[in-house]
């Protein structure tokens, strides 16, 4: 069940109950993100995208979950990329909370199916916190967890072309906004669990007051920042020594 969606400086906000089994979308387009709760027992069949991440969540989470096409197991943390094919996932024990995201279109990825462990993800070292590149740098869309530790904030920030929905599943953090003809910025207080859905060019910014947790899907456009205010005086754009350590 989703809550009434309101416009703050045009970022989209809304409440989201997702503690109940069974799925729950988050966005159907440009890109495909929902959650599937699933119980011991139950399972589902991805076989409507061509590419897809399949991401077995950490946050209020447990159990364990097998794949059906290769009998091999995923655990909290774990990842599964999948190209041009299906994946049936079976609930074996506990709870597991799957975040699913991806394309119906073919983005000529190489057919196969690639599992990442916990603790084995591309990760980006920000000023902030860090960002898990769950399926790298995608042609397609991306998916990626996204902290933020307390007292620190993101960039005050736009994007020319990325299309970004944020689902904050743990720590409160406060929204920067902007009103359009307004020279002041505004802010709102976000509770878990709410989605933001923010399009070009929609000024936003995220203060942590807990230790946040946000799982974001967007389009690819993953160097598309355009940084208004910064803590630490970053540019536009990549910042390259953020991905050092990463093959």
């Amino acid at each position: 069940m989703e809550e009434t969606v309101k416009i703050y400086g045009g970022n989209q906000v809304s409440s989201v109950k997702v503690n109940e089994a069974g799925i729950f979308y988050f966005a159907k387009e440009p890109y495909v993100y929902y959650q599937n709760l699933m119980i011991a027992g139950t399972r589902h069949t991805v076989d409507n995208l061509e590419s897809f991440t399949v991401l077995f969540s950490r946050v209020h989470s447990d159990g364990l979950v097998r794949i059906e096409e290769t009998g091999e197991h995923l655990h909290p943390g774990d990842s599964m990329q999948v190209e041009q094919g299906k994946a049936t996932l079976v609930a074996e024990a506990g709870t597991p909370r799957i975040l699913i995201s991806g394309v119906k279109e073919n983005v000529r990825e190489p057919k196969g199916m690639t599992i990442t462990r916990n603790g084995q993800h591309y990760k980006v070292s920000k000023p902030w916190g860090y960002e898990l590149w769950f399926n790298r740098q995608h042609p397609g869309y991306s998916l990626k967890e996204v902290y933020i530790q307390s007292g620190h904030r993101t960039s005050l920030q736009y994007h020319n072309y990325k299309i970004e929905t944020n689902i904050l599943f743990m720590g409160r953090t406060l929204l920067d906004y902007q009103i359009e003809g307004e020279g002041e910025l505004r802010s709102i207080m976000l509770d878990p669990v709410t989605s933001m859905h923010v399009t070009p060019p929609v000024l936003h910014r995220l203060k942590s007051i807990e230790n946040t947790l946000l799982y974001e899907t967007s389009t690819p456009h993953l160097d598309d920042v355009v940084r208004i205010e910064d803590d630490n005086n970053r540019g536009h754009g990549r910042i390259q020594h953020e991905h050092q350590g990463n093959q």
